[in-house]
């Protein structure tokens, strides 16, 4: 199946000689147009193609290949007829191979279909397109161009709530489902870069069905895999964009139960240590699993910010899944344990840990604790009773300029504002004369300023473990 635009001058066809080389062959083709018996609805959306015409859209060509010994591959071109006026999206004809001589035969896959598309064709009939293709013989090739062209329409998209995406998310959907084992490494890169396209474009807010599409794909990209056990690298798939980490495994309850997932900037997830229970009589039975690392919250929004992205970064969101069947996961008496590297230090008392509710589009914390010893005060430490996707929230406070050439500004003003007093107090007790108004309120002035500033260092170094009712405290001595 090709489809060409009508501004095209031609459209190329290959023809494949299989089974052997051995011997000079010939084969003849011919142009067809479609008839009342030809299907031309395209794809599930009941698009309905009209029959292009021979003389009209495309010039009929009746002729012959040959295939000296040893060659397998063969072109051939048919002229197209610029429209002036086109008044159709979508025309179809049809390329056949006729007959074959020299002991060869055309074979189970003899016709093909040529599309002639409008060129202001919308978005919407480039992804029935698609569609339809995938209703074909799958190649490796036919899902490659399939990834390329959702790769060159995502930007083409409306965005929030358009009838175009659904359609885009059903056609990128059903590349995974009957693409995922003839998946190359530039097909899982090219989705995954539709993703995190989608992921980092404003257009896409709130679209949360994107993050479900984006679970399926990862656990596509394991559908061939070895199980892993006693770490076998190659049932581990891992891909990475800027804005979207992930990876899938397919292993074994023992290599699932207590294992870690951990990024570079130190965000992680702690599976229980009893998860997945350890099938009677097959041990060895394989899940699939995936991780996933996004650092954008823009498929996830309920008008409150994560971590990071209220602070102007990014958010952090970590997503775990489990494709088990019932009952094989235990109810978890130990909880899923994550981290998330929030940049800035907590606020003391600050901080919730949330998962996705993709039922009510909310951020919830049914189920999930912060935990209450934390091993860095840039982290916020979570735990929850249920897999799924994990954020977290509250406010950040990083002592912001507290550093090195500030210590010592203070340090010197202190000394300062001591030194000046002492002087002043000095010279009162030595002198037999009363000491000025002026004098007075001066060393006041001097020693409210003293103690203001070490308030306020004490304040500073304090609120790292200080209560709530402890920096009230501190407040109130400063004003």
């Amino acid at each position: 199946l090709t489809a060409v635009s009508e501004d095209g001058r031609s459209v190329t066809l290959l023809i494949q000689r299989v089974g052997g080389s051995l011997g000079a062959v010939t084969v003849a083709y011919q142009t067809r147009s479609a008839t009342n018996s030809d299907d031309l609805v395209i794809g599930t959306g009941g698009l309905e193609a009209t029959a292009a015409r021979a003389g009209t859209d495309y010039v009929f060509r009746e002729d012959t290949v040959e295939f000296a010994e040893g060659e397998t591959l063969k072109s051939i071109s048919i002229n197209l007829v610029t429209q002036a006026k086109p008044n159709t999206d979508i025309k179809i004809f049809y390329v056949e191979l006729t007959q074959a001589s020299g002991g060869a035969t055309t074979g189970a896959f003899a016709e093909a279909t040529v599309r002639i598309t409008s060129v202001d064709a919308g978005v919407e009939l480039s992804l029935l397109l698609i569609e339809a293709d995938l209703q074909d013989e799958l190649t490796s090739a036919l899902i490659s161009s399939a990834a390329q062209k959702l790769s060159d329409s995502v930007q083409l998209l409306a965005g929030t709530d358009s009838r175009e995406l659904g359609i885009y998310l059903e056609v990128v959907e059903k590349v995974v489902e009957k693409g995922a084992a003839l998946y190359t490494r530039s097909i899982k890169e090219r989705l995954l870069g539709v993703f995190n396209y989608m992921l980092e474009e404003k257009k896409f807010e709130g679209q949360s069905s994107i993050g479900l599409k984006l679970q399926k794909f990862v656990f596509s990209l394991v559908s061939r895999a070895s199980c892993l056990d006693v770490a076998n690298a190659s049932s581990i798939d891992r891909l990475e964009e800027n804005s979207l980490t992930v990876q899938g495994m397919r292993a074994t309850p023992r290599e699932i139960n207590g294992r870690k997932f951990e990024t570079a900037d130190g965000h992680l997830i702690t599976l229980p240590s009893g998860l997945v229970k350890q099938v009677a009589g097959d041990p060895a039975k394989c899940r699939d699993l995936y991780f996933i690392h996004m650092k954008k919250q823009t498929w996830f929004q309920d008008g409150d910010p994560l971590f990071n992205e209220a602070d102007g970064g990014s958010a952090q969101i970590l997503s775990i899944g489990l494709n088990v069947s019932s009952g094989e996961v235990q109810n978890l008496a130990e909880n899923v344990l994550y981290r998330i590297n929030t940049e800035k230090r907590v606020q003391p008392n600050s901080g919730e840990c949330v998962y996705w509710h993709y039922q009510s589009g909310r951020w919830l914390s049914d189920g999930c604790k912060k935990r209450t010893q934390v091993v860095d005060e840039n982290f916020i430490e979570c735990e929850c009773n249920h897999l799924t996707d994990f954020g977290a929230r509250g406010e950040t406070d990083d002592r912001v300029g507290w550093g090195v050439a500030i210590q010592v500004s203070c340090f010197i003003a202190l000394v300062s504002l001591l030194l000046v007093w002492s002087i002043h107090y000095g010279f009162a007790c030595c002198s037999n004369s009363p000491m000025l108004i002026s004098v007075k309120l001066l060393m006041h002035l001097v020693f409210a300023a003293f103690a203001t500033e070490i308030i306020l260092v004490a304040a500073i170094y304090a609120s790292k473990t200080a209560t709530s009712q402890e920096c009230g405290a501190l407040g109130g001595l400063l004003h």
